[in-house]
């Protein structure tokens, strides 16, 4: 039987305590640890991997979501709507060629336009 062995080396003992000193600054700096510290979100089994902000961590969210449209509107971009054609957003049958009504979810959906 196989067993993966992983290892890291270092020429010089100097270059291990900056790759120690290293790993500690990124422990001491991780944001799990932070946001849960901070009262700022939280993680749970409904959705392993999203985080649940809390009343101070969305205030943060809304103030970078805030900066990032003023930066946005400064460069002269302009927000457009996200709205696609349903056959662009639901695709096509490839042997018919005509939208399919078991695959299109948007809510103008072209079922009133199938035969």
């Amino acid at each position: 039987m196989l067993t993966r062995v992983y290892g890291t080396a270092f020429a010089t003992k100097e270059e291990l305590a900056a790759h120690l000193e290293a790993l500690e600054l990124a422990r001491q700096r991780d944001h799990r640890r932070i946001g849960r510290d901070l009262d700022l979100f939280s993680f749970h089994e409904e959705g392993p991997g999203f985080p649940f902000f809390h009343a101070k961590g969305m205030r943060i969210w809304n103030a970078i979501v805030d900066f990032w449209r003023a930066e946005h509107v400064a460069a002269g971009y302009e927000r457009s709507a996200r709205r696609r054609s349903c056959v662009a957003s639901c695709g096509s049958s490839a042997a018919t060629g005509r939208t399919t009504r078991t695959t299109c979810t948007s809510p103008r959906s072209t079922a009133s336009r199938l035969p």
